[in-house]
């Protein structure tokens, strides 16, 4: 196999095409001998790897930008994703309106592909109010993480005195 190498006790692999995203690599080593001849009992050996070229995202839940809510208790939700190699839970950095939110602040529950994340706080400033997540990085193993540098939502919360009520037409006359 041209793509195969080895030195020593170690075999590489170092393929001469690009393999697309997504894409499964299987592999079997049949045989193994060692430098008298003596074959390994440990073989064949299977396995597998898989390609990720691609960041991790994050989907917001709620609210969703732009969006508008009253003061109180506002839960913030949303999604740490990565289709292919799943979500390394350890590397993400959160702030809310520019203060960090550390990881105990919030609860996770397990997704496919990643988590679900609910950060709870009270707002009783009026004004927008922005959440960030940095350096989400994936699982992808063998060439390094991918990393999503930044990802930021905001959404307003109006003044307690506001009526926020549609008015209600009871009647028309012509």
């Amino acid at each position: 196999v041209d793509d195969l190498y080895h030195n020593g006790d170690t075999v590489s692999f170092s393929p001469m095409i690009a393999y697309p995203d997504g894409d499964t690599i299987e592999y079997t080593i049949e045989a193994v001998s060692d430098i008298m001849g003596t074959p390994s009992p440990d073989v064949p050996f299977n396995g597998y790897f898989l390609i990720d070229y691609s960041e991790p995202y994050v989907e917001t839940v709620s609210p969703g930008d732009g969006d508008t809510l009253p003061a109180g208790t506002v839960n913030i939700v949303f999604n740490l994703r990565d289709d292919i190699s799943g979500i390394d839970s350890t590397s993400p950095n959160f702030t809310f309106d520019s203060s960090p939110v550390e990881h105990g602040e919030m609860s996770w529950s397990p997704i496919e592909g990643g988590y679900q994340v609910t950060y709870s706080t009270d707002i009783a400033a009026a004004g927008f109010h922005t959440f960030c997540v940095m350096n989400l990085a994936d699982n992808a193993e063998y060439c390094g993480a991918n990393t999503m540098a930044i990802f930021c939502w905001s959404f307003y919360v109006a003044p307690t005195e506001v009526d926020s009520t549609p008015p209600v037409v009871l009647g028309t006359e012509p």
